[in-house]
């Protein structure tokens, strides 16, 4: 019922979901943008819930204050601490589950960045889970779900390539868009 609800809403405000959240992979990192706007959280529920996506998002640790915080928490977001130690946190959770999935905003931010954090590519390199590269298009009013993407040792090859894919997508705060 819920995710007819969820579906029900965006088809109301006019978003379109193309392609497929790989659902059937046990372990992946999904990573979304643009990140411009706390309305990408709405979006990004709404998305989750009408899609039946089994995920954990990671989300500024400065958010979790009650009592936004315990909701936060409830809907799957855990606080991110801003450090290298984290990452290997993050690694060594996805090699000891069978089943698992995080979601990030590889942007670090909601202000307009010029290159997206490696964060995203050390996790999915040490891992060794697959990339769903997802963009929210409000110009178009268009979520998309990429095909999973395996990360190689050529760091520069790949985030060149993940960072031409979200080129231009316009988001919520179209100046704070990722290379508009």
């Amino acid at each position: 019922m819920l995710r007819w609800i969820s579906q029900t809403i965006l088809n109301v405000l006019g978003w379109k979901i193309l392609g497929e959240p790989s659902n059937e992979l046990n372990k992946k990192l999904y990573i979304v943008v643009p990140h411009t706007s706390s309305m990408d959280f709405f979006i990004g529920m709404l998305v989750k819930s009408a899609k039946n996506i089994k995920v954990t998002f990671l989300g500024k640790k400065a958010l979790f204050f009650p009592p936004l915080g315990w909701f936060l928490t409830y809907v799957g977001i855990v606080p991110v601490k801003k450090n290298s130690n984290q990452i290997n946190e993050i690694i060594n959770l996805f090699k000891s589950k069978d089943v698992m999935s995080y979601g990030l905003a590889p942007e670090g931010t909601r202000s307009k960045v010029d290159n997206l954090r490696s964060g995203f590519y050390h996790i999915a390199h040490g891992a060794g889970v697959p990339l769903i590269m997802i963009t929210f298009d409000f110009g178009n009013k268009i979520v998309t779900f990429r095909e999973p993407y395996h990360v190689s040792d050529d760091k520069e090859k790949d985030m060149a390539y993940i960072e031409d894919y979200y080129k231009g997508v316009v988001g919520c705060r179209k100046k704070r868009s990722f290379r508009t």
